[in-house]
């Protein structure tokens, strides 16, 4: 019952919770809100090497995308998958731009959504795959992308897409609202495509939503609000349909910037997925756009591929329908998935598609002229690669591209596709594969090549061709975590196999001085970018031609033979690979010798001169030499030599048809003609790997060669006839190397970067080397171990048995190559590479492999032979970046055989009891480590023993066995040596075997006194006891003379047949009584051998493991140390025999036993004095550039040589004789001592340290850039001439030196001296040798000790060089003048009548000045002040200085500044005041008493008479100045409200005369008071008044005051005698002068004159009032030409004999003015302006008129006027602008005493007329000017000084005879 009601409860509560989550999903939207938690929106950054990587800012990566721009650059995309992986659940897009061929990538997020806060979350937004296009210039992205808890696969998220369609039908995006069922609503379009433009929500009806719109990243606003949803999140107040979407997006700046989402409107109603082919999609120039695609609706089989494209740009799109299904076996599936569009050449779209079966599947789509459609069915593709099925990865993304360039093929050219895939097998992703496949015309595949390139796992990937020709690819590497790679394929010829002729080619050449290297180019022509480092020669290159043909004729199209011509690469196992233009010579097919698929061929030499090509089946290549089918190949088993198989003893009847001869292209320089066999090529006698050679014969007196092609249809399409021409072919460049340095060679499309280092620049002591290099061959049949064939191969530890030459590195230093030259003439070793392989713990060690083709033939057979190997071992030194060459000498023997015994027998009896029970053999013995005796012979000797080798001498996993009989004995002993008696391989086993069929119970084998093989010796050691390294031999490190070998029992597995009466047991040791049969002991010879017995165990019986029980065998090994001593002196040898016996047996019903005995020789010797002065050389590193070459080329031989011996194991004292020698019969002896010395230390001591021209050459090319720039610099500054010139003589200095005969070349100087050994060579305490460079070098030694060893010429060097370092340093840039110019130049604009001295004081700072800051070079003055402090602060003190004297503001100091008397006179009623104290403010003058002022120049003094300004008052001022000839001007102190202006501009006197009692006062036309007397009221006063005076007795109270506008006319009373008692006024009567109408006419409506626009008038100086609005300037246009007028808005002129129009600008009417106008305004110059006429005045019977000069002027604010007159001359020789000026001989400057200021009686402004009397006759001139003063403004800030200026009216009048005329 319990469980009934926990079901029932079960079920209430399931029944609820589904209650519940119906009740949930009846709402239209979750409810759960979004938080944008992200970090990572606009994220930028930049990264090396890989465009993606981890934490930057994603942990992972997927979906690589990749594409090239036309200008190179790299446009990357992949999903960042944070920390999930998975294909939803909050991916975003990331994309990577580099412009410097992927060395780094400027990254950036691109569609982003901070919704998953940058970590895996399945209810978010996600991006799910990507592919990028690009036409060249503008890139487009698609991304699949997904909605808020959205994916297609379930662990990704928390819902699958459904399967409607987003859109309505007219693409409008469908939206639903939060609390609203059904899609009621959509979004209208964007405004625009800029980033602000928004587009709005709209009601299915069309009507608006108020205020909700949305933005290009589908963020929903709320009244202009962002509410931080978009309308992917769940939360949203709106949201789309939840299915899959595709974003478009493209960039047209090279990926930097993109466009914004556009949503594609493309996926059908029904369809739950439709999303992009991830990788690659195409797109041509023309807008067309193509991206592949594909569907998903709930299962795999549901899958279909198809592509959508634009034509328009991406504006609008179209989609294919699905493709059809693959007609291919059904458990694979028909269906298709992601794919990837290629365009090919005639527009059609080869889509290529994934699918479950491994193969490559595509179909074909045209363009129809409305659209596309499918061409064809689909195909999955079936081509065969390197003769195995094509395969691929099962259900795996694959990438194609179509590669640029065609490739050359069989003969012809193809246009090649290029697929990047997994290639694991079934559905492993891993091993990444490319795969070229080649089309033909009508884009048919023909063939294809495979290549592996990557291991482990490899995952998607996306392939680019780069902008050079190179390949790129992004890869996924590593599953999980996912991460991305990025790879460039350089060599794509080598990987594809095929020839690329026009492909761009980038050749890294390492050179040395002086070296040359030849190069075959197709064009002479070339660039160098520094021909100093290396240079190029041309020589034409010949070859032949030969004729193609379909028949034996060969009368078809002739080609180069270059196209012949097949490489040759050797194998491992001496077989080679024989290639060219993508074919291999294969022979094994009918009539076809060569095939794609590549297969060994062994080459061989039968006769000189002839080659033979046979297969692995033993098929030689074979040609018809007569008959109908001459030149058609074939192949034959029949070629064997003279003694054949196949014909009865005769050669072999096909043997003459596999003749081949090989020739090979002529070398630079090597002459070759039409007499050749081959015209431009040489017939060869052997081949080196990495050959190439034409494979030919003679026929006829004609050469047909083999030429490369894989058709099987026409035979003759494998041959070539030969032409016999000589015909040009290309060129062969010879480059030269010069000098130490880069240069890059173009030639072509091909490029050269060509680093040259010099060969001097050799170094010792770093690189430390084992003594010798063994080489092999590589594996021989049923040999395990390859030790035992000869070959090229470097032993490297990577098999049992080789010997390892180890390598230390000093730190600071890396090795960067390693070559081998002959060491018998120094010449390169060809078909070397020899590879140093670091230790994965310390890259500081490691040991070497490669190939090194010496010690590779039988000559080295014999264990005492070998042969030497100089390698130059290129390092880098880190501090500096140099690069060095050690040389070093080496011993290289054929890996040595060790020395091993093997023995058994069996006996059988053919009947009864003894019937197939036999004794097998267990164990060998191998002498670890030794030297097998090579020279034994192959053939039995002593009548038993035979040589040959164990078949297995280092057991592991497979183990040598042995089954009792001849055919499956232990050693090899079939094939020893070739037909020619050439040993194939060594052997060092001494192997016996007793087979007896007879009833013979007990059969010993050899007893144990058998001298025979006690005197053979099997293995020998070599002892050095100098060395660290002894082949096989351990030293004690403690005791030299103590050492041990060591010797093993060696395990083999057998075969016996036993029944239950025989146990499988072994006995050691012997039958009773036969004494100790295991034992280790000494021979013979001086040392001693430890003594041992049961090495190998005790004796007795022991048991077999069952046979291959590998485990069990391998335990049977046993090493017996042996115990050495050694008594052997220095340059000594000695030697010891010793021997290892070994019995094992049985007994019982067989009583037979195995004897084995292994002799061994120890050759001992101590190299000690040879070795110690040697290590002590290399304990430090030398460099050659501290020594003379030739005392540093002593040293290195001596090292070399001493190498020789050192390395030598087989040289056992210096009394050996020496091969490398000059004179036969040498022994190293001769080279190791000389007078008594050792010669190492002889030129180790004696090395001389060279003159250092290093620093002198750099101290030259450091300056050589300011020495061929000049003294001016590129910022227009220069250096100081002192410094420059120093320069100068320091560098010609300098370069002087190296035109001398002992120094003009690098050889000589690297073979000067510089330094001496010692100071005093007897003084034993002195440092010698190479310690001189210790002092020298090192900043520790003064240079007090560094004199002591130096020479005269290494101390000229180091002056040179000081000399020259120290004027480079000491270049100065010269001090500013900038400011103290601007001086200058504006000393030449001021006004030097304003100093006392007319600037003569200006003139001597400026002289002075220019003595101290310039000094003339080369024509010119440069500032010769340096710009150091000091040097500026002097520069600056004479700038100082030009100011101070250039000042005449009140802080001016300078004694010749103007500055002028005032002398001010005041008499009230006649009685002077008394005089008062003068204040500060020169604003208030004296204004009472008598008394004298200074001012200076251009102050103004104003008169204060206020306290007289009433009735009761007449007052009459009279201002006189020193100007001679001048009238005194009289003031009417009403006119200035009685505070009256002066300006003070020269020495003036002021005389102001107050009356208070009656008073005659005389006026003028203006109510001026020009006279005044005193009245007696009681007895009167008699006044006479008569013509132009008024006089009271004999005193003239006034007389006329002239004024040009006026005519006198008489006075107020008539002419007579008056007699006053009371004040009486009288005033001058005149009439108007009159002459022409004149208008004065504002052209601008807002000014006016007198208030109109025009005024006219005929008279003379009539008021002129004009106004403007205010800020506005005036302008004057007379005679056509304009003038400023004035600065104020409102001023006033006068009338004068001409017309003028005015014209007002308002301040935005600036602009408008003429250049010269604008400039004077900017400028602050005043405007002045003067116009002259005559006045006649026909009272004045004696002067008769007046020329007269009606003058005006205006000043800017800060400006103030110092003075304002005339200047005239009465000569034509001052008439002229440049003559008519202040200061100038001839010319008379008359300031103005009284100048009408009318504003405000602001100085600023003003009007005057002057007039010169007694003008009427004569010539004369007169212009205006104004002298003023305004701030200096200096290096563009205000200066504190105030400087004189002089502006003078541009007009300049003349008066001649009473006629006035304008000169200019």
């Amino acid at each position: 019952m319990k469980k009934l009601t926990a079901n029932f409860k079960t079920k209430k509560m399931l029944a609820f919770f589904m209650a519940l989550v119906m009740a949930l999903t009846a709402f239209p939207l979750y409810a759960f809100a979004t938080v944008e938690s992200g970090t990572n929106a606009g994220a930028s950054g930049t990264v090396e090497g890989n465009p993606f990587t981890p934490g930057e800012p994603s942990q992972m990566f997927r979906i690589p995308n990749l594409v090239t721009l036309d200008d190179g650059t790299l446009v990357a995309q992949a999903d960042a998958r944070w920390n999930g992986g998975m294909d939803g659940g909050g991916n975003d897009s990331m994309v990577a731009v580099s412009t410097n061929n992927g060395a780094t990538w400027d990254w950036q997020m691109l569609t982003y959504y901070p919704d998953n806060g940058d970590v895996f979350d399945p209810s978010s937004t996600s991006i799910c795959d990507s592919a990028l296009a690009t036409d060249g210039k503008n890139v487009y992205s698609l991304s699949t992308f997904f909605p808020a808890g959205v994916a297609l696969n379930s662990s990704s998220a928390n819902n699958r897409p459904v399967s409607d369609k987003a859109f309505d039908s007219q693409g409008r995006l469908l939206l639903q609202r939060s609390g609203e069922s059904g899609y009621n609503y959509y979004l209208g379009a964007f405004e625009s495509d800029d980033a602000s433009a928004r587009a709005q929500i709209y009601q299915s009806n069309g009507t608006p939503v108020s205020g909700y719109t949305v933005d290009h990243d589908f963020y929903l606003y709320n009244n202009g609000s962002k509410t931080n949803e978009t309308l992917f999140y769940s939360d949203c107040e709106f949201q789309t349909v939840k299915t899959t979407f595709l974003v478009f997006r493209t960039s047209a700046d090279g990926g930097r910037t993109w466009s914004p989402m556009k949503l594609l409107n493309v996926k059908n109603s029904g369809e739950q997925f439709y999303g992009v082919g991830p990788g690659r999609g195409a797109a041509l120039p023309d807008g067309t756009i193509i991206f592949g695609c594909y569907s998903w609706n709930g299962s795999e089989s549901s899958q279909a591929s198809s592509f959508i494209y634009s034509k328009d740009g991406g504006q609008t799109w179209q989609r294919m329908e699905n493709v059809p299904q693959l007609m291919i076996w059904l458990p694979y599936g028909r269906w298709t998935s992601e794919c990837q569009p290629v365009i090919l050449d005639d527009g059609t779209v080869r889509l290529f598609m994934r699918n479950a079966r491994p193969r490559i599947n595509y179909i074909d789509a045209v363009w129809n002229g409305e659209r596309y459609v499918w061409n064809g069915d689909p195909v999955s593709l079936d081509l065969d690669v390197y003769g195995n099925d094509f395969t691929i990865t099962e259900n795996n993304q694959y990438s194609v591209i179509p590669y640029s360039k065609q490739v050359l093929y069989n003969g012809n050219y193809y246009k090649v596709l290029i697929v990047s895939h997994a290639n694991g097998g079934g559905t492993s992703r891993s091993n990444g594969t490319l795969t070229f496949l080649l089309m033909d015309s009508n884009n048919q595949f023909v063939a294809a090549t495979q290549t592996q390139m990557w291991t482990g796992f490899f995952g998607y990937s996306c392939l680019t061709e780069m902008a050079g020709g190179q390949v790129a690819i992004l890869f996924e590497n590593v599953e999980d975590p996912a991460v991305i790679t990025f790879s460039i394929i350089d060599d794509l010829e080598a990987t594809s196999g095929f020839t690329i002729p026009d492909l761009a080619r980038t050749y890294n050449v390492a050179m040395i001085k002086n070296d040359q290297q030849t190069f075959s180019v197709s064009t002479n022509e070339s660039t160098n970018t520094n021909p100093a480092v290396a240079s190029p020669q041309f020589e034409v290159n010949y070859s032949s031609t030969a004729n193609t043909g379909t028949d034996s004729s060969f009368s078809g199209q002739p080609v180069m033979l270059t196209d012949a011509l097949y490489t040759f690469t050797q194998t491992s196992n001496n077989m080679w690979y024989i290639a060219s233009q993508g074919v291999y010579l294969t022979i094994g097919e009918d009539n076809q010798p060569s095939t794609k698929d590549r297969a060994p061929v062994k080459v061989l030499n039968p006769e000189n001169g002839f080659f033979q090509f046979v297969d692995e089946l033993n098929e030689a290549l074979y040609m018809y030499r007569s008959g109908g089918n001459i030149g058609m190949f074939d192949q034959t088993t029949a070629y064997d030599a003279e003694l054949g198989e196949n014909s009865g003893g005769a050669p072999d009847a096909d043997r003459e048809g596999t003749l081949f001869r090989l020739f090979r292209p002529t070398n630079p320089g090597e002459e070759s003609g039409d007499y050749d066999p081959v015209p431009g090529y040489k017939e060869v006698d052997r081949v080196v790997d990495g050959g190439k050679y034409l494979i030919g014969c003679d026929i006829g007196g004609s050469f047909y060669f083999l030429y490369p092609s894989y058709q099987p249809d026409n035979v003759y399409n494998h041959t070539v006839k030969g032409n016999a021409d000589y015909v040009e072919d290309g060129f062969d460049m010879i480059v030269t190397a010069h000098q130490a340095g880069t240069t890059t060679i173009a030639v072509g499309l091909d490029t050269y970067n060509i680093e040259v280092s010099d060969f001097s620049r050799e170094i010792s002591g770093v690189v430390s080397y084992d003594p010798v290099i063994y080489t092999h061959a590589g594996t021989v049949a049923n040999q395990e171990s390859d030790i035992v064939s000869f070959g090229s191969n470097i032993s490297d530890g990577s098999s049992e048995g080789e010997k390892i030459t180890n390598y230390t590195v000093k730190d600071g230093f890396t090795i960067i190559s390693i070559d081998a030259v002959d060491s018998a003439n120094n010449q390169p070793l060809e078909n070397t590479d020899i590879t140093p392989q670091p230790n994965a713990e310390d890259a500081s060690a490691g040991h070497l492999s490669g190939i090194l083709p010496l010690a590779n033939d039988d000559t080295y057979n014999s264990f005492e032979s070998g042969t030497y190997a100089t390698l130059k071992t290129t390092v880098r030194e880190e501090s500096t970046g140099l690069i060095w060459t050690q040389t070093d000498r080496l011993y290289v023997a054929s890996n040595p055989v060790p020395g091993h015994v093997i023995t058994g027998n069996r006996t059988t009896e053919n009947e009864g009891f003894w019937a197939y029970y036999n004794l097998p053999l267990a164990t060998y013995l191998l002498a670890e480590g030794s030297y097998g005796n090579t020279n034994l012979s192959y053939d039995y000797f002593g009548g038993r023993y035979y040589v040959g080798n164990a078949t297995s001498l280092f057991p592991s996993d497979r183990i040598m066995s042995f089954n009792g009989n001849e055919s499956g004995n232990a050693a090899h002993v079939s094939v020893f040596h070739d037909q020619d008696n050439n040993n194939l391989f060594k052997a060092a086993g001494v192997y016996s075997h007793y087979w007896d069929n007879n009833n013979n119970g007990s059969k010993e084998w050899f007893n144990l006194e058998d001298q025979y093989i006690d005197n053979t010796t099997i293995a020998y050691y070599y002892y050095d006891k100098s060395s660290p390294k002894n082949e096989g031999v351990t030293a004690d490190p403690s005791d030299p003379n103590q050492f041990s070998v060591q010797i093993s029992r060696m395990p083999v597995d057998t075969e016996y047949e036993a029944d239950g009466n025989w146990d499988r047991s072994i006995v050691i040791g012997a039958p009773s009584g036969s004494g100790v049969r295991s034992r280790i002991e000494k021979l013979s010879g001086e040392g001693e051998i430890a003594y041992q017995e049961y090495q190998y165990g005790p004796q007795g019986k022991y048991y077999l493991p069952n046979p291959g029980d590998t485990e069990g065998l391998l335990a049977l090994k046993r090493p017996a140390t042996i115990q050495c001593t050694t008594t052997v002196q220095p340059n000594q040898t000695t030697s010891m025999r010793g021997i290892v016996r070994y019995q094992e047996g049985g007994e019982g019903k067989v009583s037979a036993w195995n004897d084995m005995r292994l002799t061994f020789e120890i050759r001992m010797c101590d190299k000690t004095n040879e070795r110690t002065p040697y290590d002590q050389s290399v304990a430090s590193v030398e460099k050659s550039t501290w020594y003379t070459t030739s005392s540093w080329n002593n040293y290195m031989n001596a090292l070399l040589i001493r190498q020789e011996y050192l390395n030598n194991y087989t040289l056992l004292t210096t009394s050996a004789e020496r091969d490398y020698t000059a004179q036969e019969g040498d022994t190293y002896a001769d080279y190791f001592t000389h007078e008594g010395e050792d010669t190492i230390d002889v030129a180790y001591r004696y090395l001389e340290p060279r003159a250092d021209f290093d620093q002198l050459q750099q101290a030259i090319e450091d300056s050589t850039p300011a020495y061929d720039n000049g003294i001016v610099l590129e910022n227009g500054n220069n250096y100081t001439p002192d410094s420059y010139e120093a320069l100068i003589n320091a560098y010609e200095n300098a370069q002087k030196i190296f035109t001398e005969p002992d120094y003009d070349t690098e050889d000589e100087r690297n073979d000067t001296p510089g330094y001496v050994m010692t100071p005093d060579l007897g003084d034993p305490s002195a440092i010698m040798g190479p310690g001189v460079v210790d002092i020298i070098q090192s900043a520790d030694h003064t240079d007090e000790e560094k004199d002591a060893y130096r020479l005269d010429v290494q101390e000229r060097i180091d002056n040179l060089t000081d000399a020259l370092r120290g004027a480079l340093n000491g270049l100065a840039p010269a001090a500013d003048d900038d400011v103290y110019v601007a001086a200058k130049d504006e000393s030449e604009k001021i006004d030097m009548t304003a100093y006392e001295d007319n600037g003569a004081e200006i003139g001597q700072t400026i002289d002075t000045g220019d003595q101290a800051i310039y000094r003339e070079y080369d024509g010119v003055n440069y500032v010769n002040l340096p710009s150091t402090s000091e040097g500026q602060a002097e520069l600056d003190s004479h700038t100082t200085a030009l100011l101070t004297n250039m000042n005449i503001g009140s802080g001016a100091s300078s004694p010749q500044v103007k500055q002028f008397d005032v002398t001010y006179n005041l008499a009230v009623d006649g009685v002077e005041q008394p005089v008062t104290e003068p204040v500060e403010d020169p604003e208030s003058t004296p204004n009472q008493g008598v008394g004298t002022r200074r001012y200076h120049y251009g102050e103004t003094a104003h008169i204060d008479l206020t306290q007289y300004a009433s009735d009761q008052y007449t007052v009459k001022m009279t201002v006189t100045s020193e100007t001679g000839g001048k009238d005194a001007t009289t003031y009417n102190a009403a006119d200035f409200d009685y505070v009256i202006p002066i300006l003070i501009q020269e020495d003036t006197e002021i005389k102001v005369e107050v009356y208070t009692n009656a008073v005659l006062t005389v006026k003028d036309y203006y109510g001026t008071v020009i006279g005044t007397a005193y009245i007696d009221p009681v007895d009167g006063t008699q006044v006479d008044v008569y013509g132009d005076a008024i006089r009271i007795g004999d005193v003239t109270v006034a007389t006329v005051k002239e004024n040009p506008k006026y005519t006198f006319t008489g006075w107020s009373v008539e002419d007579g005698s008056y007699q006053l008692t009371e004040a009486t006024e009288i005033s001058q009567y005149g009439s108007l002068n009159a002459g022409e109408t004149h208008t004065f006419t504002v052209l601008s409506d807002a000014g006016t004159v007198n208030n109109r626009n025009s005024f006219a008038t005929p008279y003379f100086n009539e008021k002129l009032n004009f106004e403007a609005p205010e800020g506005s300037v005036w302008t004057r246009v007379v005679g056509g030409q304009i003038y400023l007028a004035s600065y104020d808005a409102n001023f006033v002129n006068f009338s004068s004999n001409e017309s003028v129009d005015y014209r007002a600008y308002s301040q935005s009417e600036l602009s408008s003015l003429p250049a010269e106008i604008a400039q004077q305004i900017s400028e602050d110059i005043p405007a002045v302006y003067g116009t002259g006429y005559f006045i006649k005045d026909e009272s004045d019977v004696e002067n008769n008129g007046r020329f007269t000069l009606s003058c005006d002027y205006s000043a800017p604010e800060g400006v103030t006027v110092l003075e304002a007159g005339i200047i005239c001359s009465r000569t034509d020789d001052v008439s002229t602008d440049e003559t008519l000026r202040k200061g100038q001989v001839g010319a008379y400057t008359v300031p103005a005493n009284r100048i009408a200021h009318w504003n405000n009686n602001s100085t600023s402004s003003g009007t005057y007329t002057m007039t010169l009397n007694n003008s009427a006759s004569g010539t004369y001139y007169m212009r205006a000017y104004v002298s003023y003063a305004k701030d200096y403004i200096s290096d563009g800030e205000p200066g504190s000084i105030s400087v004189p200026y002089v502006e003078y009216c541009e007009r300049i009048f003349k008066c001649e005879n009473g006629v006035v005329t304008a000169v200019n």
